[in-house]
């Protein structure tokens, strides 16, 4: 499968979370700068300001039993772009009964285009069994702590740049648009997307975090 295009002045961040047995749960966004591009070393350095903002709002919300194992930051401007991370075990703080491995708190990006299909979302490992207003949505007071704790996260991102970043604003990123159906030997069809030529850039203009419970089940590995 080819590599994706590059998507100029445009910061990937991704998480990674132990979860019990699972040791690569991930989520990731985007955030897109104005300036000139960061070396290695000042993603580094943003990187580690990343963490302590998880640290400052958000790790009240994920069970003491989960962690952030790692934040790695990568310009997506060329192949050789600049990249850093911070690999500090960041613990979750929440005290209570776990609930499953695979549900997640989603927080949708919400852009001004218009169009069918998949929008941006994050899945985050938060939430313990109190949390829970029944088996298939949060309660409303941790909806709306999350609500406000990741806005503040996302401020403190926005604030952290380095020298000559310029404004860095929250993005969603599209690389497909539509499908081909490609029908394999054995005679089984299936859709294949369509990578664009070039990526489409959104600025995100709210982030809402959703009261139904998301759903990652390759985070529950396949054991049973």
């Amino acid at each position: 499968m080819p590599p994706l295009p590059d998507v100029n002045k445009v910061l990937r961040i991704e998480y990674t979370f132990l979860l019990d047995e699972d040791l690569g749960a991930k989520t990731r966004h985007f955030f897109r700068y104005a300036g000139t591009a960061p070396t290695n070393a000042q993603l580094n350095t943003f990187a580690d300001d990343i963490a302590t903002a998880f640290t400052a709002h958000l790790d009240d919300d994920m069970s003491s039993t989960y962690s952030v194992k790692g934040i790695k930051v990568t310009d997506l401007s060329s192949s050789t772009a600049a990249q850093g991370e911070n690999n500090d075990e960041l613990p979750g703080t929440r005290s209570g009964a776990q609930v499953s491995a695979s549900a997640c708190v989603v927080i949708s990006r919400r852009v001004a285009r218009r169009f069918r299909g998949g929008h941006s979302r994050m899945y985050w490992p938060f939430g313990v069994a109190g949390d829970l207003h029944d088996g298939q949505t949060w309660g409303d007071t941790f909806v709306g702590n999350v609500q406000s704790d990741f806005e503040a996260f996302g401020g403190d991102i926005a604030a952290a740049g380095w020298t000559s970043a310029g404004t860095l604003d929250a993005v969603a990123i599209s690389y497909y648009e539509g499908f081909t159906v490609f029908t394999g030997p054995t005679g089984r069809a299936r859709n294949i997307s369509t990578p664009r030529a070039t990526p489409v850039i959104d600025t995100v203009i709210a982030d809402v975090v959703r009261s139904g419970i998301g759903s990652q089940r390759g985070r529950l590995l396949h054991l049973a």
